[in-house]
């Protein structure tokens, strides 16, 4: 599904997840991650390509990414303790439209932290930052607790994959605005806390 994806956000998470779990599996695989790259590069289709070398050089969905965080800054500039309210930045994005800016509406922002903040708030972005500080922290930890368990360590790895994976795609995409990515990221960052219990258990 991935190598037919044209979304470049998933691919970005992707490799940022690829470059940790083989980090953590031998330092030295990650010198591996060019012939890995130029792999993928020669197996996807060349719509895929076009869509990577616009990150180089931005195309018109690229722009207006930019123009969006422009537009997320103003509305928690303006709203900065409880945002513009829950999905309303739809509502409000043309009052906040940067002029250049190629879409005349948007239904997000294309960026996890700058739609919390234009949305619900500065104090919700730093719980939500601080939520994130503790999954990474969680995961790291259950990681190192597990390396002479072989089962457990592969789970932690997992999630703490999935959880970088999550946050590099975020940059450019509202991926907790997803149902259906929100409960499976949620499930799978919850396996480190029931790591730890099931090892307090035993």
């Amino acid at each position: 599904v991935l190598v037919l994806s044209l979304t470049r956000s998933a691919w970005l998470g992707f490799l940022a997840a690829a470059a940790l779990l083989l980090l953590l599996r031998d330092r030295r695989l990650v010198f591996s991650l060019p012939v890995l790259f130029v792999g993928l590069w020669l197996l996807v289709p060349p719509d895929v390509q076009q869509r990577v070398r616009s990150l180089v050089s931005p195309d018109r969905s690229g722009r207006d990414r930019i123009y969006m965080l422009e537009s997320g800054l103003r509305m928690a500039s303006n709203h900065p303790w409880f945002g513009v309210g829950p999905y309303m930045v739809s509502w409000v994005y043309p009052i906040y439209r940067v002029g250049e800016a190629p879409e005349q509406n948007n239904v997000h922002l294309h960026n996890n932290a700058a739609q919390i903040a234009a949305e619900r708030g500065i104090p919700c972005l730093v719980a939500w930052l601080w939520f994130m500080g503790v999954l990474l922290i969680w995961a790291v930890r259950g990681f190192r607790r597990s390396r002479d368990r072989p089962q457990e360590k592969a789970l932690a790895a997992g999630a703490l994959g999935v959880l970088v994976a999550a946050l590099a795609a975020g940059l450019f995409e509202y991926n907790l605005g997803d149902s259906e990515f929100l409960m499976f990221f949620l499930f799978v960052v919850a396996i480190p806390f029931v790591l730890e219990r099931h090892r307090e258990a035993t």
